[in-house]
């Protein structure tokens, strides 16, 4: 198996929504960190943002 490096910058920007957000889309806790959404969020909804660039 191939050890792939992790990207050297990823840049995310807000989509200006806040909403419940879907697979492939990141959301932003409380504490700042973004977390990638891997299932459709249900009972609350958050700043969504996307990945714009991503650099290897």
């Amino acid at each position: 198996m191939e050890n792939s490096k992790p990207p050297k910058r990823i840049v995310f920007e807000y989509t200006g929504e806040i909403r419940r957000g879907c697979p492939g889309e990141y959301w932003m806790g409380t504490n700042g960190l973004l977390y990638p959404i891997c299932y459709e969020k249900t009972e609350r909804e958050w700043p969504i943002y996307k990945v714009t660039e991503m650099e290897k």
